[in-house]
């Protein structure tokens, strides 16, 4: 009984750490060194952004979990 609850407590506490996300952006209206959004995830999650954009103002972003940059694109024209 005693292992049985060890493993109960070590699989709770097996549970995914939340991951620091923090998303920039650049366009006509946004600058990409600030945060445009910050939030934790603890699976794998989808997001929506939104740019304005023109050949004038081309947009990029920047996705960065935990310090680590893990997607980004620049010269968004569309």
């Amino acid at each position: 009984n005693s292992s049985g609850s060890g493993s109960t407590s070590s699989s709770s506490s097996a549970a995914p750490a939340p991951n620091g996300i923090q998303v920039f952006i650049a366009d006509k209206t946004h600058n990409i060194s600030t945060i445009n959004r910050s939030f934790n995830i603890t699976a794998d999650d989808q997001i929506t952004i939104t740019l304005q954009v023109s050949t004038k103002y081309p947009g990029s972003y920047r996705i960065v979990r935990d310090g680590t940059v893990i997607a980004q694109e620049d010269n968004i024209t569309q």
